[in-house]
């Protein structure tokens, strides 16, 4: 099968969503991501996503973001996600708004192997409601 350079070009490494267990996100819970980095990987753009139904009560997310290197070392940054005028969608059956957030632009890999992002919810409440999925998208 044949396809024109810009549609494969537009097809991600990886991209993945996660739904919290329970319907909420628990204050200490990681959604994890991983995804394998082959030789001779060009730099690429690291996306986080988060989906909220309506009843999020909050205007911005703190995230706690954790990468895992295939050598085991591990690296964290922190990202407050402006929860302000988004796009509507409808998902199963109810609207949700998706919130995109940049990780990494143009990141390059230094190792080959599985490269493992986790995400935790930094709110001060033990239980965040309104929190749909998240995801990760790697291009």
């Amino acid at each position: 099968m044949l396809c024109s350079l810009s549609a494969c070009a537009d097809k991600p490494l990886y991209s993945h969503y996660e739904s919290p267990a329970g319907g909420s996100w628990q204050r200490g819970e990681e959604i994890f991501f991983t995804f394998r980095v082959s030789p001779g990987q060009p730099p690429v753009d690291i996306i986080g996503s988060v989906r909220l139904s309506h009843d999020f009560p909050y205007r911005s997310l703190p995230i706690g973001v954790v990468v895992e290197r295939p050598d085991r070392t591990l690296s964290q940054k922190v990202l407050n996600i402006p929860i302000v005028g988004s796009e509507s969608n409808m998902r199963s059956g109810f609207v949700v708004s998706q919130y995109d957030f940049q990780i990494d632009k143009n990141k390059s890999f230094s190792q080959v192997g599985n490269y493992t992002y986790s995400f935790r919810s930094l709110l001060a409440d033990s239980v965040v409601s309104g929190v749909v999925e998240l995801g990760l998208t790697v291009q």
